[in-house]
């Protein structure tokens, strides 16, 4: 689905348009200017209650002979990054590969891995979804499973129409 898709299902659930023509016109220029910060608003509450936007992030830790922990601040190291709810962290090395549960998430943004573990680690984090506005392409996509982009156009009307 993409962000024209959205537009078109909004609006003609609010019978704005019939067919699935975008005219900017009396009728729907103050609709499709709303459009954006109800849909930026839709998806970060889809995104947060249990639809969550699920990426990965991939650190290279070196070889240390120190003890401890290395500590990553994942929102410097993924700008988009959310939380680690229901995220995984994989890692890799030259001789193991596996789901690792020996990390720690602290103050819910630093990820904590033991120096002790050199190799690569596939961190699955939940993101946030992209900041639509006016200029936003028509052909950008909808970040979400088809069953919460779904959702979104119902969202919007809701919003519009208060």
């Amino acid at each position: 689905m993409t962000w024209h898709d959205v537009k078109v299902a909004s609006l003609q659930k609010m019978y704005a348009i019939s067919g699935d023509l975008l005219l900017g016109d009396e009728a729907t220029n103050d609709y499709i200017k709303a459009m954006p910060y109800a849909a930026n608003e839709g998806m970060l509450r889809l995104c947060t209650v249990g639809q969550l936007l699920v990426k990965p992030l991939s650190i290279e830790q070196p070889l240390s002979q120190e003890k401890g922990f290395c500590r990553y601040d994942l929102q410097e190291l993924a700008a988009d990054y959310l939380s680690m709810a229901g995220g995984q962290v994989f890692y890799q090395n030259a001789s193991a590969y596996g789901l690792f549960d020996g990390y720690f998430i602290e103050g819910g943004r630093f990820l904590l891995l033991p120096k002790e573990k050199p190799g690569t680690f596939t961190v699955y984090y939940a993101a946030r979804p992209p900041v639509f506005s006016e200029e936003t392409a028509d052909t950008a996509p909808i970040p979400l499973s088809a069953e919460a982009a779904a959702l979104l156009p119902l969202y919007i009307v809701s919003q519009l129409y208060k």
